[in-house]
């Protein structure tokens, strides 16, 4: 059992200590754990071409009626940051994409939500920092993954 717990807390500590960082340029709380799929150093990679799954647990932090996420890409051009927002599509209505609750979601609930990021649009071959912030009339959870764009 005590060998279970050991091994459990060392996958949280990597998804939440090597892989996602705190939001630096954005406000909102870290989710309780956040796992980039196929990912287990960072920057992971994010396709082009097809869908990269995000799962993150989070415990509302008050009554959400409805929630949006939101997305944006930080790249490094010769010292200048740039943002790109990103279009998640129908990933941006978080309520469609909780895999065990549904809006409205009561205050102290532990949330499960997939976000399914694809980096259509993005230049290639670039590492970037994704700040992915779910809100709903403000700012509650902002996690950032370094991730490299490739096809």
């Amino acid at each position: 059992m005590f060998r279970i717990f050991v091994i459990l807390a060392a996958v949280l500590a990597l998804t939440n200590g090597q892989i996602v960082n705190s939001c630096s340029r954005n406000p909102g709380a870290l989710p309780l754990t956040t796992v980039v799929e196929g990912c287990s150093s960072a920057p992971c990679s994010a396709h082009s071409n097809r869908a990269v799954n995000i799962r993150m647990t989070f415990r509302a932090p008050r009554r959400l009626n409805d929630m949006a996420t939101l997305a944006t890409g930080y790249m490094n051009v010769g010292g200048m940051v740039i943002p790109m927002q990103v279009n998640l599509g129908s990933g941006a209505n978080t309520c469609n994409n909780l895999t065990n609750a549904r809006c409205p979601v009561n205050q102290g609930d532990l949330v499960n939500y997939t976000l399914r990021f694809t980096a259509a649009g993005i230049p290639m071959m670039h590492n970037m920092q994704f700040e992915f912030r779910i809100v709903d009339h403000g700012p509650m959870i902002c996690v950032m993954i370094p991730m490299r764009v490739v096809s």
